[in-house]
């Protein structure tokens, strides 16, 4: 079975950790995947305000994202 990259980058940084935080990530990835974030780089076309405003996704969530797009040198996008 073949990992989305949005699942991937939840679970990246994340060591083993209680059941109800496993659960919280699933969430985190049916969110995204919902919303059709499947990569990484898909990202940096949106702010995290934006992200925030999808049912399941919190600040905890982004900033996950957003460490994982900074350790590829990428940021979200800037609201103008």
């Amino acid at each position: 079975m073949q990992t989305s990259a949005a699942g991937r980058l939840v679970s990246e940084t994340l060591a083993p950790e209680p059941a109800s935080v496993g659960r919280a990530r699933r969430l985190v990835r049916a969110a995204l995947a919902a919303a059709g974030y499947e990569r990484l780089e898909q990202f940096v076309a949106v702010t995290e305000a934006d992200l925030l405003q999808l049912h399941g996704i919190g600040p905890k969530a982004v900033a996950t994202i957003r460490e994982a797009l900074d350790r590829r040198g990428l940021t979200f996008a800037c609201r103008r």
